[in-house]
């Protein structure tokens, strides 16, 4: 089951940051990467209500991995 929540969770991120104009290859790597980058403070410049949620998909992503 933690597969099937972590894919949600990576097609969630990568869903709702394009939305905003980032774009993530699907590569798991990447994605990861990219959760690392956000649970370490890194700002995307957004409204903070994005900035929020991304941050919480990051971090639900970098527990489950």
């Amino acid at each position: 089951q933690s597969g099937g929540s972590r894919t949600r969770l990576i097609n969630s991120l990568r869903g709702l940051v394009a939305e905003i104009g980032i774009y993530i290859p699907s590569r798991l790597a990447r994605v990861i990467g990219f959760a690392q980058d956000i649970t370490h403070d890194e700002m995307l410049d957004r409204p903070d209500i994005a900035d929020k949620v991304i941050r919480n998909l990051s971090e639900q992503l970098m527990a489950l991995h």
